[in-house]
């Protein structure tokens, strides 16, 4: 029986928590033009409170695929595995790979952050 993963929509004024407001900042002055940060754009040693709490992702041709550049040791440790270096098609079970696979797909196409309630 497949595992069925819901997902709300939250407005990103409605993060509670301090540091993700914080990160959320950091991310939206990256941004170039209204474009999506590069990579190279983000320095882990400016984020270093919550760089175990994010995930940093390669966005690779159209339709795109996504791969984990950074997976968090936290994020690690609550998946019970670590993807960085792996591909998003790899996330199991295929219930929530279709869900961030989706997500993604939605931050690439709004060219804007996302939050969601899973």
């Amino acid at each position: 029986m497949a595992l069925a993963i819901f997902a709300t929509q939250l407005p990103l004024d409605a993060m509670g928590d301090p540091k993700l407001k914080r990160l959320l900042a950091y991310w939206q002055s990256r941004r170039r033009n209204g474009h999506l940060p590069l990579r190279k754009d983000l320095l882990p040693e400016e984020m270093a409170e919550l760089v175990g709490r994010i995930k940093l992702v390669d966005v690779h041709g159209r339709p795109p695929k996504f791969s984990y550049r950074l997976f968090g040791t936290v994020l690690s440790r609550y998946f019970g595995q670590d993807l960085t270096g792996h591909s998003v098609d790899e996330v199991a079970p295929e219930s929530l790979q279709t869900l961030v696979r989706r997500h993604l797909e939605e931050v690439v196409q709004a060219q804007s952050p996302i939050c969601h309630e899973i």
